[in-house]
């Protein structure tokens, strides 16, 4: 007995509406029905059937295939054009900006309150403030002791626009102070300390190097005392430590 004759259904859809492009394709075959594969070996008319049929819907999908990969092909052609697009609304509308419009010496003023207010590791309000501090955090009763924290704020600010680093590198007062606290110092800060003396430029540079972890011998300040009553110059470092070897006397001294 031959198999019925199978009914092929149009699909068509619309490519694009205003010149009507349209990809018209084929649904499949009816599948076979759950008692089909329950009910054993197929005869050979089936199988030719069954085999002819799954031919046609391949080489349909391959249809299919070929379509999506031009459409998506155009389409990611049109992302890459717009996004350039959006890439020049943004540069043009960021040239009409308000912000450009406040001039240098207002700029300088907001940046220079910015870096002097910058939260970083606890200060005396006396005490300065520097654009690039680098210190040892001792720790407390919570936290753990680390060294190699660096705080500058001038760089971060300069990595927020392409303008406001144009703007940062201008103002040299920004980059020009320093302060290192070189205990237990173990990062290599070299190379931001060069871009820091770079674009500090010819501003005069306030550097301050220090060793919190030292500490004094409990007889210095005393002797320092004592130095000046009696009348002495400081007139090396080395002054500044006699009397920490024993003796009773400093290294080299001038009589004033």
């Amino acid at each position: 007995m031959a198999p019925a004759p199978c009914t092929t259904r149009i699909l068509s859809t619309v490519l694009c509406d205003k010149c009507e492009n349209t990809f018209v394709g084929r649904a499949p075959h009816p599948t076979p029905t759950s008692d089909k594969f329950r009910s054993g070996t197929l005869s050979e008319v089936e199988i030719s059937q069954a085999l002819l049929l799954l031919q046609e819907d391949e080489m349909e999908l391959k249809r299919y295939d070929e379509e999506l990969a031009t459409l998506g092909k155009a389409i990611r052609k049109l992302k890459s054009e717009r996004t350039s697009l959006l890439e020049s609304v943004a540069r043009r509308r960021s040239l009409v900006s308000p912000m450009r419009r406040i001039p240098l010496e207002i700029w300088d003023l907001i940046f220079s309150e910015a870096v002097a207010s910058w939260p970083g590791p606890s200060r005396t309000i006396s005490s300065p403030r520097y654009s690039l501090y680098v210190h040892y955090d001792h720790g407390d009763t919570e936290t753990l002791p680390r060294s190699g924290e660096v705080f500058a704020p001038s760089m971060i600010l300069s990595h927020v626009s392409s303008q406001w680093r144009t703007m940062l590198f201008s103002m040299p007062h920004l980059w020009s102070s320093i302060s290192v606290d070189i205990y237990g110092l173990t990062t290599d800060i070299s190379s931001i300390m060069k871009m820091f003396f770079k674009k500090s430029a010819r501003y005069p540079l306030t550097i301050e190097i220090k060793d919190s972890g030292w500490e004094a011998h409990p007889d210095l300040d005393l002797k320092l005392k004592m130095m000046e009553e009696w009348g002495y110059d400081l007139e090396s470092v080395g002054d500044c430590f006699w009397g920490l070897d024993g003796t009773n006397g400093p290294v080299s001294s001038s009589s004033s």
